[in-house]
């Protein structure tokens, strides 16, 4: 199975290995509904309101991050937004039990919203359509893989140190993005390659006037939107619903 992953371009190898890392991170985030719960005395259904509300900051870092990304680059919007999602976890580290934390929470949420569709640009102008299938997969495969050691190591922290949980998350998504922003090329499309997408027959064809025309003129990425809603709604209880059904 692995030679299907052979012969990629080198910045999906370095994505890929960032990506790892960066998984084993984000294992604070399905600690933080328990945070909420057993050290900051919220209840069931407040910890339940304050993450749907959470969640909510991450579309506008999205749309933010996805119009930068086109403007000042695709790593840069990584590197900066990246920053400052670790730098409010470095502050919510350091505040421990204050009242304060959830605010630096949804912050966070809002510069990790930025960063994804930055990287999935990245991602998509450093492959070619026959081999970004694949791509994707190896990227995919990664943050399962950093996802699967993260919460072994934030179930230790979480009872033993639980600043550590924002304080791991911080150091590990910082040396992720080092190696980003060191072994990773910008790949912001220049003028005469915008300008030639406009003129193509391809599924990657451009269109002059902004998200809203880009999107109507693709139906079929609307649609896959809308169900995917769903499943990320599905998703979202395994992620923050399941730890309280373990503690009862």
């Amino acid at each position: 199975m692995m030679s299907l992953y052979r012969g990629l371009p080198r910045p999906v190898y370095v994505l890929f290995f960032a990506t790892i890392i960066n998984g084993v991170g984000i294992f604070v985030y399905p600690f933080l509904v328990l945070l909420l719960t057993q050290h900051l005395g919220y209840s069931d259904a407040w910890a339940g309101a304050f993450m749907s509300i959470a969640a909510l900051a991450y579309l506008p870092g999205s749309f933010i991050g996805g119009k930068l990304a086109d403007k000042i680059g695709r790593k840069k919007v990584m590197i900066i937004g990246q920053l400052c999602a670790n730098l409010m976890f470095l502050i919510c580290g350091f505040l421990g039990n204050s009242v304060y934390v959830p605010i630096f929470i949804i912050l966070n949420l809002m510069f990790d919203g930025a960063v994804d569709p930055a990287r999935s640009a990245l991602m998509t102008d450093v492959t070619i359509p026959e081999n970004r299938q694949v791509s994707f997969s190896l990227n995919y495969l990664g943050h399962n893989m950093g996802f699967a050691i993260g919460p072994v190591i934030a179930g230790f922290l979480f009872y033993a140190a639980p600043s550590w949980l924002f304080f791991g998350n911080a150091i590990v998504s910082t040396i992720s993005i080092i190696f980003v922003a060191f072994m990773v090329p910008e790949s912001k499309p220049d003028k005469e390659a915008i300008e030639a997408s406009y003129h193509t027959d391809s599924l990657e064809k451009g269109y002059r006037g902004g998200v809203i025309k880009a999107l109507l003129s693709r139906p079929r990425i609307v649609a896959l939107a809308f169900f995917i809603t769903f499943f990320s709604f599905a998703y979202s209880q395994s992620l923050f619903a399941l730890p309280l059904y373990t503690t009862k």
